[in-house]
């Protein structure tokens, strides 16, 4: 984990909000956050595509003051900071084409965060459209999918809450600081969403939700996931903007049909003629990206039958476990704990119905705490 003065200089290089590409320029040019911030003007402006305008705020965020509040506030609300270099990183964000230089994350990105699906759509979503998304992230969630989405009005907010409710994990992008709440009203949703997940942005604390970041953000939404569902997309949506990211990225384009003549599915039917997934459940998207439907077979734990905290070894055990199926000898191996020990574990984790054995020794998660 990096330390405070470790991740300085890279809040600081943030702040001056450049375009992702421009910073990665720069860091590929100087190697470092701090020799970007030290550089000459007369250096800077022999980077590609670095206007006057950069330039400017590369001097006012080396020049910046506010770190020691910064860093009080960071602590009183729990936030970290990770940087693009950190080994916390998300592999799977680092390697699209325009990473965040740093990570603002309320709450905490777990191993088992590398199995995830975004659910996104419009923010006047139907009842309809409502009870997809919660259903769809209920599922995937019982399955051991991580739900990802952007917080907003509508299909976002019932797909979080759809996770929370089946007791999985989701992860809130926003188009805002960390410590700031938007919409305003979704306060309580996000405070819960930190509690079994992560709530997590890319901007500065006290950033605005100002309306060009919200199409900045959704490049994480998809960046972070194996595929991204649209659920009542308009044709000229953000969620359409998550879509095109998700194509560019290599990701998974899932869409769910809505009624013909409704102009809220009019972008997920266009993704559907272009070669979409058209879906109708859980199934087809866990089918899709090779990942385990056992947990839709089984009914819902109505609590643990185990108290927690578990034991360390059902611990390191559970942490192994995901939505694709791993077998014991595959387990063991990796956990480097006796074979007899592994096996008390993956017992006590079914008992307490974090776990499911499937025929020939192999297990997958499917209630994730």
């Amino acid at each position: 984990m990096a330390t405070l003065d470790e991740i300085e200089p890279w809040v600081r290089l943030n702040r001056a909000e450049l375009m992702p590409r421009k910073a990665a320029r720069l860091l590929a040019e100087f190697g470092t956050p701090e020799a970007v911030l030290s550089a000459a003007r007369a250096e800077l402006a022999r980077v590609d595509g670095l206007s006057r305008a950069n330039c400017d705020r590369l001097a006012e965020a080396a020049l910046w003051d506010g770190w020691p509040a910064e860093q009080a506030t960071l602590q009183r609300l729990g936030i970290r900071v990770i940087p693009l270099t950190s080994d916390d990183y998300p592999a799977r964000l680092r390697a699209i084409p325009d990473p965040p230089l740093v990570l603002y994350v309320r709450g905490s990105l777990l191993p088992e965060d590398e199995y995830a699906v975004a659910i996104v759509g419009s923010r006047r979503a139907t009842p309809y459209g409502r009870q997809v998304a919660a259903d769809l992230a209920r599922d995937l969630a019982r399955a051991g999918v991580t739900i990802v989405s952007g917080m907003a009005r509508g299909i976002d907010a019932a797909a979080h809450q759809g996770a929370l409710n089946a007791g999985g994990r989701t992860l809130a992008i926003l188009g805002c600081g960390v410590d700031q709440c938007y919409p305003p009203e979704h306060r309580g949703l996000r405070d819960s969403i930190a509690a079994q997940g992560a709530v997590i942005s890319e901007f500065s604390l006290g950033a605005a939700p100002d309306k060009w970041r919200f199409p900045a953000r959704n490049r994480i939404i998809s960046g972070l996931c194996l595929g991204v569902i649209l659920i009542e997309a308009p044709a000229d949506s953000g969620a359409m903007i998550t879509a095109d990211f998700a194509l560019e990225q290599g990701r998974e384009v899932f869409a769910v049909p809505g009624n013909i003549d409704s102009f809220a599915s009019r972008g997920c039917h266009q993704l559907i003629k272009e070669g979409a997934h058209l879906i109708e459940s859980a199934a087809d998207i866990l089918e899709a990206l090779d990942l385990s439907t056992a947990a839709l077979d089984a009914p819902p734990p109505e609590q643990p039958s185990l108290p927690f905290p578990l034991s360390p070894e059902a611990e390191q055990v559970l942490a192994l476990l995901g939505p694709q199926q791993r077998h014991v000898d595959q387990i063991a191996s990796e956990c480097k704990l006796p074979p007899g020990q592994v096996l008390s574990a993956l017992t006590l984790l079914e008992m307490a119905g974090a776990a499911r054995r499937l025929p020939g020794n192999f297990y997958v998660r499917i209630s994730p705490r």
